[in-house]
């Protein structure tokens, strides 16, 4: 699986491309959906997981020991969830400085020296596709893994095994490591072409007996023989992110200055708005106020003109009298009206 200074910086690019995702045209998106669907599909799968791997040097072994016994920084790994790992071979170590002298003593007690191009450990991999996976229950999945340790100490023996632990901190999956020498159990010297070599159909074989023997029991399949699927490894992973992490910060660096402009702009605008909106509030209270105004004055101005045109002046007062108690209004209307006819216009 993936060591540990891996999956930070995986974490990392996936929160730069969500962060640059605004910035990415429709048909990057879309792309991103149909890739996501077809991700989707594959994990519908209930395929068995065994993968190794060939560590020929004390570097490589002592890193990815690290990474197993949780010795060093595992970006992948939840730090919350690491107390839920479990350490199947407890006897044979369980820090890094107790397997890595069993590994020493070990190479002490053997019959050759190894070569220089030796293959000095193995490190398989045992899983199964996540979605089937996460069908079992804890006590399922344990059992598992307990028979994936139990085959895998009849084909090397227990002196031979550095560290059998289970992974349920990572964001790949729940997995279990199997470090070993490379010794075939009855023998005295490292013989990795005997356990995983010889030929080229020879890991297809493991896989196959391992099928029989421990998947199938289980309830997985076996997978497609022959397929091309390759794994990438850690050392790949690493190289590949070490090349673009860099850049991808730089981008990260780059959008979030431009989102912090654009943030400004946003404030800066919407301060324009209020300004305006307050403004125009006030211009159409003042408008109302212009518009009553020229309502009751034009009125005024209507009523002085009629005046003129059928009274005959402005100076002319209607005989107009407020009734008095005594008095109704109908008694005042009844009273014979008075004679406009000498402030009529002359036609």
């Amino acid at each position: 699986m993936w060591s540990e200074s891996t999956s930070a910086a995986a974490l990392e690019c996936l929160h730069i491309f969500f962060d640059k995702k605004v910035f990415l045209s429709k048909n990057h998106i879309y792309s991103f959906r149909i890739n996501r669907r077809r991700r989707g599909m594959q994990t519908d799968k209930n395929d068995m997981i065994m993968r190794c791997e060939k560590l020929h040097t004390v570097a490589t072994l002592t890193r990815q020991l690290k990474h197993c016994l949780r010795a060093q920084y595992t970006p992948n790994a939840d730090s919350d969830l690491s107390h839920k790992n479990e350490i199947l071979t407890p006897k044979a170590g369980t820090t890094f400085e107790s397997v890595i002298h069993r590994f020493n003593e070990r190479i002490k007690r053997m019959d050759k020296k190894p070569r220089k191009n030796a293959v000095l450990a193995l490190d398989f991999v045992f899983s199964a596709s996540p979605a089937a996976l996460h069908k079992k229950s804890l006590k399922e999945r344990r059992e598992y893994f307990i028979d994936c340790a139990k085959w895998f100490r009849d084909k090397v023996g227990n002196e031979n095994i550095l560290t059998a632990v289970i992974h349920r901190d990572e964001t790949g999956g729940e997995h279990a490591h199997f470090l070993c020498l490379p010794i075939p159990k009855g023998q005295n010297s490292l013989n990795c072409r005997e356990l995983v070599g010889g030929h080229k159909q020879r890991m297809s074989e493991i896989q196959d007996e391992f099928y029989e023997r421990v998947a199938k029991k289980h309830g997985f399949s076996r997978g497609m023989k022959g397929s091309r699927a390759t794994h990438t490894s850690v050392r790949e992973y690493h190289s590949l992110v070490n090349e673009t992490l860099p850049k991808l910060r730089r981008e990260k660096v780059e959008l979030m200055s431009r989102n912090e402009k654009l943030d400004n702009q946003i404030i800066e605008k919407r301060n324009i708005l209020e300004t305006l909106e307050k403004k125009i509030s006030k211009e159409l209270e003042e408008f109302k106020r212009l518009v009553t105004y020229s309502y009751h004055f034009m009125k005024d101005q209507m009523i002085k003109r009629w005046r003129m045109l059928h009274l005959g002046g402005e100076e002319f007062e209607f005989d107009y009298e407020e009734p008095t108690q005594k008095q109704s209004k109908a008694e005042i209307i009844e009273r014979p009206r008075q004679d406009l006819t000498p402030f009529r216009r002359r036609m």
